[in-house]
């Protein structure tokens, strides 16, 4: 009664461009489906990795996750862009610095306009 359903992830990644103070981060982003996480002003967040730190503090956030409540700092920065239908869009977004085995991985939402 169950079906398999394979996933391309593939399909799920996007390229991402991040900039802040001259300095530019050419990155592969994984989009992932099951994350809405914005901040308490709607801003959408965008978890990085640490290794690509840059910005300016904005604020810390709290989120709740499967397990627990958690609390991340966020950072602004001059620009964030992802490629989508053969074109850089920028997105207005909140970068969140985490360790995770991926450079960047955001939300679903984040391409619907």
């Amino acid at each position: 009664l169950y079906k398999k359903i394979k996933i391309n992830y593939d399909s799920l990644m996007y390229d991402v461009i991040i900039e802040n103070n001259k300095k530019t981060f050419k990155l592969k982003g994984f989009c992932d489906t099951g994350n809405f996480l914005r901040s308490d002003d709607l801003i959408p967040v965008v978890f990085v990795n640490n290794k690509f730190k840059m910005g300016t503090y904005l604020k810390t956030i709290s989120f709740n996750t499967v397990m627990n409540e958690l609390k991340v700092d966020v950072y602004i920065v001059d620009s964030f862009k992802i490629k989508m239908n053969k074109k850089y869009v920028l997105k207005d977004v909140y970068i969140a610095y985490v360790d995770m085995a991926k450079n960047v991985m955001f939300g679903i939402d984040i391409l619907g306009g």
